[in-house]
């Protein structure tokens, strides 16, 4: 049977050429001298079949068995080998008639390809195909001198690997080490796959407990972002409306104040016009009053003494009367001049104190207007001054670029337990101090300071759950600071510019103190750079120090130099804004408290001033009358008198009727003087009821002025102060909005303006204790509800994929269970047979004795060894070691034709098995292989002539050029001449 068809080689050892054989009969021969590298036409086969010892090929290392150069030829880059077997049999595992099989070796990189027809494959495809051919390794396919010595010397647990081919079961030993491999990824895969489950039955337990508190926090989160958002919502909108009701309202009452202040002027000035009109009127009541008595007075008096003139025309004029009359008239005149002289007395005096109480008035008056004014402008001074403090406290309160974590826990401080505020809140020190202190602390200045570490993991956990950011905390009962040494402080005592230790001139409360001295205990504030080098320079660049005007050097000598704007100064400033405001507004009150004072008491004055005044020139009036009557009745009395003396007293009768007429002629005027004063004294004093009810409306009018001044004065406060609150919580809430929940106002009303179901005070009740709750929970996995549903579903997966195992490993289990009660019946069964065919061959090849083979374990054949007795003619032996060369090599002979009998192997490759046996033996072997050629296939490596004789066709190997091998067809008769050479 012809199994091998074509040999074909290029760069494999000696044939650096390509080399084709045709191998197209049953029995065929390599012969030629030694070293001609006919041996490496087995190793070429070997190599092809999937042998992976260079020690077996004769080599050292893989390149070895590519062609290395000669004198006359190049070193091959690769070697490469096919061979082409006829598989019409199918004996080979491979669909197709014929099978080509190569492989190939480049030099250098030591990576074998593998082709089966022309296609790249594995080594294990190879091995496959060839299973249970005979052809595999360790099997007796392949024999050499060197294998019948093997064979002969093995252990019998090694030399069962030729019987397992032979029995077919290679197959079923390497689907069961395949098996037994795939049970062990199996059992190995079912180990992770139990501890994974392990795993993921804890990551459940705990993830069920997180997702508990995940779910927990996202519902009271969730409540806690609604009822939030919407009290935001709620504030917002009433802050809108109170500030668009507020903003109508301040311009309502500023244009009120507008309108009301120059109609309170006018009206002042109309009232004024009108109480000097109602003083001119009274005096004129008084003077008319005055005249009217006084022409009465007249009358009276002009009547007696019309009665007396009568009365002297009537009686005698004796001269005792007339000198009695002479001497009243004297009488007269002389007391009349002295009240006449005290009237005017009493003028001047009246003069002199209407001239000086009206400067007063005057100056009262332009100081009340003036005092009106301050205070107007104070009252709009302190309005700006309070609306500024709003404004500036909401600010500080804010704290603007305060990173997002200080800010979130300031704005919840009360929520907190423990939070004391930020180190901003502590610093104080002198006005010289605060740039370099600021500039000292830096960004430490946003650091939150509390009382205990516990105090700083809550605050912590409240960040983490509202994912509010990061904050820097200073437990102040947990501070453990460290003072400067000692030397160098007093280094520092004796240098210039030193000003002191940053900690030293902070100026707060004890329990503060710590946070500052670990913030500050080793910073060095110097009045100025060059001072501050030195200073550096005597501290050995050790500590930071920080000028006056802000430049820092640095511990190693780093500057850090220029002009910056620190939060911290900003905040400083604002804060020492709010107190130089709120001082400045106590002041300004206290300056306002005085002018209101000080114009109640002018006012007073004016009013007690204005009524002396009054007074005063009624008084003139009066005694202006007065002065006029006297002065009238004087220059009457001396008249009279004149006409009394003796040198009238001739003409006296006729002057008497004279003065009679004349003073009935003045009652008549004065009647008619009194009918006219009484006229304008009652004209008057309608005038004067007119004044005062004109005078008594203006007052009114005024006063509902002023009130209606004050109060806008009053409403404009109030609502600048509501207007700067309301921007505020507007200010606030949108930042609040922004930073915490990332929304617009206009997104927040449009999600969240739908009334809640409870009031707002509840609502509030609610959000701080949520935000607690919150607090109280601990950190959260937010994660957690997610994770465990992947963990639960891949739990479950994991679970089915364990079942999914445990059932292939039965599987498993039950296939090996199959293929070892298989092998178990192939393999006894064939050493049965075998032991059936292998006395006969024996004692063919020995002429006589015995052979037998034998399970060292027959318990357990599959992993039993295999031993061979074998007692030649007149021999007893108990080991093959005993034997001599030629009787192994018979021996082995015998076992491989019994199992060529029992198993028919397709191709065996015979390397001078036969060398060792005498020329009868061989002439055996030749007509054993003879008979066995029509089965199997022979290529035989020989140079004995009794196998040469035997064979249908012989290659000769040659080396016309040395180191490459020539093949070529030869003839039994050219062979002989290698037949009488010695083996290789």
């Amino acid at each position: 049977m012809i199994f091998l068809k074509k040999f074909e080689a290029i760069g494999f050892k000696s044939f650096a050429d390509f080399t084709k054989l045709n191998f197209d009969s049953t029995m065929i021969g390599i012969v030629g001298p030694n070293g001609a590298g006919k041996s490496n036409v087995i190793d070429a086969i070997k190599w092809v079949l999937g042998e992976q010892s260079i020690k077996s090929l004769r080599g050292k290392k893989s390149d070895d068995i590519i062609f290395h150069g000669s004198k006359s030829k190049e070193a091959c880059e690769y070697a490469q080998v096919t061979l082409t077997f006829d598989n019409t049999k199918k004996q080979l595992h491979f669909d197709g008639d014929e099978v080509s099989v190569s492989r190939k070796l480049h030099r250098g990189n030591g990576n074998n390809e593998y082709y089966i027809n022309g296609q790249l494959t594995r080594l294990k495809d190879i091995h496959d195909i060839f299973s249970d051919t005979g052809l595999s390794k360790g099997s007796l396919g392949i024999i050499s001198q060197g294998t019948v010595n093997w064979f002969a010397d093995s252990k019998p647990e090694e030399r069962r690997t030729i019987f397992e081919e032979a029995a077919g079961i290679s197959k079923y030993i390497r689907k069961k080490e395949e098996s037994l491999r795939q049970l062990e990824r199996t059992q190995n895969n079912l180990n992770r796959v139990n501890d994974l489950t392990k795993e993921l039955y804890k990551d459940i337990k705990k993830l069920e407990v997180q997702a508990s508190k995940a779910k927990e926090y996202s519902e009271k989160k969730e409540e806690l972002t609604k009822l939030e958002i919407s009290i935001l919502v709620k504030d917002i909108v009433q802050a809108k409306s109170d500030l668009e009701t507020v903003q109508t309202k301040l311009n309502n009452s500023k244009n009120i104040k507008q309108e009301v202040g120059p109609k309170l002027e006018m009206l002042s000035n109309q009232l004024n016009a009108h109480k000097e009109m109602l003083t001119k009127a009274e005096i004129n009541n008084d003077k008319f009053s005055w005249e009217l008595g006084s022409i009465k007075d007249k009358i009276k008096e002009l009547e007696l003494q019309k009665v007396t003139f009568e009365n002297d025309l009537a009686i005698d004029m004796n001269s005792s009367d007339f000198e009695s009359r002479i001497n009243a008239i004297e009488t007269s005149i002389i007391v009349k001049e002295k009240e006449l002289s005290t009237v005017n007395s009493i003028l001047e005096r009246n003069k002199s104190e209407v001239s000086e109480f009206t400067e007063k008035l005057d100056n009262l008056k332009y100081e009340s207007k003036l005092l009106e004014k301050e205070i107007l402008d104070l009252s709009k001074t302190v309005t700006k001054q309070e609306s500024d403090l709003e404004h500036l406290s909401v600010l500080l309160k804010s704290k603007p670029n305060f990173g997002g974590g200080a800010k979130a826990i300031l704005d919840n401080k009360q929520a907190l337990t423990g939070v004391l505020g930020s180190v901003l809140d502590f610093v104080k020190c002198d006005p010289i101090h605060e740039k370099a202190i600021t500039t000292a602390l830096g960004k430490n200045s946003q650091n939150i300071v509390v009382n205990t570490s516990r105090d700083v993991k809550r605050a912590i956990d409240f960040l983490i759950n509202n994912t509010a950011g990061v904050a820097t905390f200073m437990p102040v009962y947990d501070m453990n600071p460290k003072p400067m040494r000692d030397e160098h402080h007093q280094i520092l005592l004796q240098l210039d510019g030193f000003i002191g230790i940053a900690s030293e001139l902070i100026k707060c409360d004890k329990k503060i103190k710590p946070v500052f001295d670990v913030l500050l205990n080793k910073v060095i504030i110097a009045n100025n750079f060059e001072q501050a080098l030195e200073i550096s320079k005597y501290t050995y660049q050790l500590y930071k120090i920080v000028t006056l005007d802000g430049q820092i050097i640095n511990p190693h000598g780093v500057i850090t130099g220029g002009y910056t704007k620190h939060l911290s100064d900003s905040l400083v400033s604002v804060d020492k804004k709010i107190k130089a405001i709120e001082k400045e507004i106590e002041e300004n009150k206290k300056t306002l408290a005085t002018k209101e004072n000080r114009k109640a008491e002018v006012e007073l004055q004016i009013i007690d001033l204005d009524s002396k005044v009054r007074e005063r020139k009624i008084n003139l009036g009066i005694y202006f009358s007065s002065e006029k009557t006297l002065s009238e009745e004087i220059v009457k009395l001396k008249t009279e008198y004149q006409k009394s003396t003796k040198k009238n007293f001739g003409d006296s009768e006729a002057n008497l009727a004279k003065d009679i007429k004349e003073i009935t002629d003045r009652l008549n005027s004065l009647n008619n003087s009194k009918e006219k004063v009484t006229y304008e004294l009652n004209t008057n004093e309608n005038t004067k009821r007119e004044l005062k009810k004109t005078i008594n409306d203006l007052e009114t009018n005024i006063d509902q002025n002023r009130k209606l001044l004050n109060e806008s004065t009053d409403v404009i406060v109030e609502l600048t102060e509501t207007e700067v609150r309301s921007k505020s919580v507007l200010e606030v809430s949108k930042q609040k909005l922004n930073d915490t929940y990332k929304m617009t106002i206009e997104n927040a009303i449009e999600k969240y303006s739908q009334p809640l179901e409870i009031s707002d005070q509840a609502a509030r009740n609610r959000i701080e204790r949520l935000s607690k709750e919150i607090g109280y929970i601990g950190p959260i996995n937010m994660d957690a509800v997610n994770e465990l549903k992947e963990k639960s579903e891949r739990y479950e997966k994991m679970r089915n994929e364990e079942i999914e195992i445990t059932q292939a490993k039965e599987n498993i289990l039950d296939t090996i269970k199959e293929l070892d009660q298989k092998a178990h019946e192939d393999f006894e069964r064939t050493i049965i047979q075998i032991n059936e065919e292998l006395p006969k061959t024996f004692k063919y090849l020995f002429g006589g004795g015995s052979c037998s083979i034998n399970f060292t374990d027959p318990t357990d054949i599959l992993t039993s060894g295999i031993d061979i007795r074998a007692n030649p003619p007149g021999k007893h032996v108990n080991s093959l070691f005993a034997l001599s060369g030629g009787e192994k090599t018979l021996v082995a002979l015998s076992v491989l034709f019994s199992i060529l009998k029992v198993s028919s192997f397709p191709l065996v490759v015979l390397d001078e098995a036969e060398s060792a046996l005498d020329p009868s033996n061989v002439e055996r072997f030749g007509d054993i292989i003879s008979a066995y050629s029509n089965e199997t296939q022979f290529i035989v490596i020989t140079h004995r002539e009794g196998t040469m004789l035997r064979c249908d066709k012989l290659y000769g190997a040659t080396m016309q050029q040395q180191g490459v091998t020539i093949m070529f067809q030869s003839k039994v008769q050219e062979a002989k001449k290698y037949a009488s050479d010695d083996q290789e």
